[in-house]
């Protein structure tokens, strides 16, 4: 047989190869190894653990996104995406859906394959507006189980995620904040990755379980937190919410579509409530007209907040993670939303929606008003 020709292969060129330089550095790197230099942070960046960069290196340059009523930043910046839709996904810059795209780039490379997460991040712009959120359809591209993650709760104002940093709500964000952190796995393979009643929300503790949870400035989530298992898990765990989500209580979000609002009252006080389907709103249930499920740090097993995250000076926040997987290519999630007053809790009309632009400096960001800037798709 002849020998084949081989194949010319693009050489990576400047951002690119930067950012392949790094994680690959960062993959071989034995655990306390001095890690690669990173690329200059954005303007408002802290300095964060070296540990944390060495496998999340920043390549921001200054520039995040607006979406509608949100600040939008994608972590990677290789490929995330996101719009407003209509309940099956469908563009609709009117729609109350938020569609989001996670892209595993480059994850061909075997070196690379758990280290380049794609990553979306919304802040909302107005911090006296937060948003009630219905995890509503998954679709999964993986072979493998894996954790698809959203993190929805309030940071500190002063810092913004920016396109490239490599950071989101449990990883390395550069103020502090308090988070539900809503992981739900895939448990079958690529062939049924469309049927809704295979995502279920994770908790096992091995794979980090469901839970109220808070960050310092520049802190990342780690599995040891969650090794201890019920009763033993770190102090950054304000509150265990696997027992009520096992067994005969095991949540499947894209069938039953479950509603999740998330307040903070300042001085460590909290609260959340989850209804368990949310088809129907609040109708029926454990309660009906009322939440299934609502939580404060006075509940059992629950503790304040104890990081700086006051309600006067903190925006409501939002961060969908893709699985890393082996090999797992993209994902797609749909989050239903309903705007409201943080003040009174009482929902209200929908922002302007029109609005959508991959990049601006973060202090110069167009008008919340319709027409406050040029649109860029």
């Amino acid at each position: 047989m002849a020998p084949q020709t081989p194949h010319k292969v693009r050489p990576a060129k400047g951002r690119e190869a930067a950012l392949i330089a790094a994680l690959l550095a960062a993959a071989v790197l034995p655990a306390g190894a001095a890690g690669p230099a990173n690329a200059p942070a954005e303007p408002n960046a802290p300095a964060r653990p070296k540990e944390g960069r060495e496998i999340l290196p920043d390549f921001s340059r200054g520039l995040l996104g607006i979406l509608g009523p949100f600040y939008w930043a994608r972590a990677l910046d290789l490929g995330e995406d996101a719009r407003f839709s209509d309940s099956q996904g469908r563009p609709d810059e009117q729609g109350s859906f938020l569609w989001c795209h996670q892209f595993s780039n480059l994850s061909t490379h075997p070196a690379l394959r758990g280290l380049n997460h794609g990553r979306n991040n919304f802040t909302s712009r107005d911090p006296n507006v937060a948003f009630r959120l219905q995890p509503y359809h998954y679709l999964l591209n993986t072979t493998q189980p894996h954790n698809s993650k959203v993190i929805v709760g309030y940071m500190s104002t002063g810092w913004k995620f920016t396109n490239g940093d490599n950071c989101d709500l449990p990883h390395l964000a550069g103020a502090d904040r308090v988070c539900v952190f809503f992981p739900v796995r895939i448990v079958t393979g690529r062939q049924e990755r469309l049927d809704q009643t295979r995502y279920v929300l994770n908790t096992n503790y091995a794979n980090q379980a469901v839970c109220v949870v808070e960050f310092a400035r520049g802190e990342m989530i780690r599995y040891d937190w969650f090794r201890g298992g019920p009763g033993r898990l770190d102090r950054h765990i304000l509150m265990d919410l696997a027992p009520y989500f096992q067994d005969a209580n095991a949540l499947q979000p894209g069938v039953t579509r479950p509603l999740i609002q998330f307040d903070i009252h300042g001085r460590g006080r909290w609260t959340l409530r989850i209804e368990r389907d949310g088809r129907d709103g609040l109708a029926g249930g454990d309660r009906n007209g009322d939440w299934d499920l609502t939580f404060t740090e006075k509940s059992r097993g629950a503790k304040p907040y104890t990081v700086d995250v006051a309600p006067a000076g903190s925006a409501w926040n939002l961060s969908v993670f893709s699985p890393g997987g082996r090999p797992a290519e993209t994902s797609e999630i749909l989050l239903g939303l309903q705007p409201y007053d943080r003040r009174g809790g009482k929902d209200i009309p929908w922002p302007d929606r029109s609005q959508r632009i991959r990049n601006i400096p973060p202090d110069k960001p167009p008008s919340l008003q319709r027409g406050g800037a040029a649109r860029a798709r």
